[in-house]
């Protein structure tokens, strides 16, 4: 059966068109002299005037263009048989440099020769022609492979550059972590120097209270008048064990106290020396019946003394639960630690920060917990970042209300200068320990909250203010590799925060 076949598509390869062509041009021009052009000679200039026409016989031929990056190779394998023929008729001159990669066998015409030629046998427009749509069939699939795998190569960089801010989001982290470690080891060789020269002097002054005490006891006894010295002695030792009270409390012994002596002026110098008891009341008040002239100065300067001794007995005894908190809060971070007292790390952290909490109302409740392993430093600040964020939150929303015009207080916490309230509650949930921290500052806004576990994101400013300015981000990292959970919500009855951190009771999963 007849196969009809497209004009163009001739039966030749490439080196049969272009012999078949040179042929022709023989039989027009006469014979040709074959001229071998070696490796790297340039056929065609890019930019310069073409003045002739190669028909390359054998070898091969690269296209280029330069740039600014050098020279970038066009085509090679599309570079087809005839060079120069598209620019010998352009001012502007050749668009590649046509350089020679192998070998290269042919002849050369002049444009008019070219001319002759195709003038002369119409067999060579066809040839011509078709070499030419052979050529650049090939040109046109390469750029549109290129195309394509440029396309990959673009989807590719894409996933790249993904991976990378990937990496280099992880990197950051790391990079914070290991700063908050490093931390985290000076505060720990800083504190255990602090706690070790601190040891020694707050020793020497608790037995330095105690030498004290004895002495006056010893001094006071030789007191020739038996009364007084039974009244001085019970006055240093109450002044000397009297409990803290609050003012409400002391209002309400000098009450009992003026009923017993009857004398307001004696009640608040008892009072100044720090002696609320009603049962020296009552034998002070049967022996000025008895000598209504006798000097209380003596009677005073005990007591004075005796609360001395008490304010520094419990000034010494503060120090030592410090340094005991410190060695605790900032112990290394080796493998986990077992038997861990929860609510005894909350309770060091606190008094860590009494400075923070003076005008804080501080309503802790201890639950029942069981013991479990955990980094104990490590949640100490978590610990210290809740608190102190806490703490921050309701000291910006005391100063923004003081700043409000005509502001006058509405509750008791404001009338006793209190900036607001912090309830910290632990308890044992089913496999877990839940400790939450609940403020009555602002709450967090709504457009901040989704963000504040990441790393490096503060609503500070860039200051650094709470704990050792690891940031919730780290606090985050350690509760989860206890194991654990941490989320922040706002309240709104009260309104303020709530944050609760879940521990797995069963301990540390894995080493950190």
């Amino acid at each position: 059966m007849y196969e009809r076949r497209f004009v163009f598509d001739l039966e030749q390869d490439d080196e049969e068109i272009i012999a078949e062509i040179v042929r022709r041009a023989e039989t027009i021009l006469g014979p040709q002299e074959r001229i071998t052009f070696p490796v790297g000679a340039h056929l065609t200039e890019e930019g310069q005037p073409v003045r002739s026409i190669i028909l390359a016989l054998s070898g091969s031929i690269a296209l280029e263009r330069s740039s600014a990056s050098g020279d970038l190779l066009m085509h090679h394998a599309s570079t087809g048989r005839i060079i120069g023929m598209l620019s010998s008729g352009e001012e502007i001159g050749a668009f590649f440099t046509a350089v020679v990669t192998e070998e290269v066998v042919g002849i050369e015409l002049t444009l008019d020769e070219m001319n002759m030629i195709i003038a002369g046998d119409s067999r060579v427009s066809l040839l011509v022609a078709a070499l030419f749509m052979r050529t650049y069939d090939r040109r046109l699939r390469r750029a549109e492979n290129l195309h394509i795998e440029s396309a990959v190569l673009a989807d590719q960089l894409a996933v790249q550059r993904a991976n990378l801010a990937k990496a280099l989001e992880i990197l950051r982290e790391t990079r914070e972590e290991m700063a908050a470690q490093a931390r985290f080891a000076s505060l720990g060789e800083l504190a255990a120097g602090v706690a070790h020269e601190l040891n020694n002097p707050v020793a020497a002054i608790r037995r330095a209270a105690d030498y004290i005490h004895e002495d006056m006891r010893m001094l006071l006894s030789t007191c020739p008048d038996p009364t007084w010295r039974d009244l001085a002695l019970e006055s240093l030792e109450n002044a000397e064990d009297a409990p803290f009270l609050s003012t409400k409390e002391t209002r309400a012994r000098k009450r009992e106290l003026l009923a017993i002596l009857g004398d307001a002026s004696l009640v608040e110098r008892l009072s100044v020396a720090g002696v609320y008891s009603t049962d020296l009341a009552r034998n002070l008040a049967r022996d000025l019946q008895a000598d209504p002239d006798a000097d209380l100065g003596a009677l005073e300067q005990a007591a004075a003394i005796g609360t001395s001794l008490r304010n520094l007995r419990t000034a010494s005894g503060r120090i030592i639960d410090l340094v005991a908190s410190l060695r605790s809060y900032a112990r290394p971070d080796g493998d986990p630690v077992q038997n861990v007292d929860i609510n005894s790390g909350l309770q060091d952290t606190l008094r860590l920060l009494s400075h923070r909490l003076d005008k804080i109302d501080l309503n802790v409740d201890y639950g029942d917990l069981p013991r479990i392993s955990c980094h104990p430093g490590q949640l100490d600040e978590v610990w210290t970042n809740l608190i102190t964020n806490a703490v921050e939150a309701m000291s910006g929303e005391a100063s923004a209300a003081s700043d409000a015009v005509g502001k006058r207080p509405t509750n008791r916490d404001e009338l006793a200068g209190m900036i607001g309230q912090l309830t910290i509650a632990t308890r044992a949930r089913g496999d877990q320990i839940v400790v939450t921290f609940r403020d009555t500052g602002s709450g967090i806004a709504a457009d901040v909250i989704e963000h504040i576990f990441e790393p490096h994101f503060s609503t500070k400013g860039g200051e650094v203010r709470f704990g050792m300015g690891i940031g919730l981000g780290l606090c985050r990292s350690i509760v989860e590799n206890h194991g654990g959970t941490i989320r922040l919500e706002n309240v709104s009855h009260p309104r303020g925060t709530l944050a609760t951190v879940e521990l797995p009771i069963a301990g540390t999963p894995v080493s950190l």
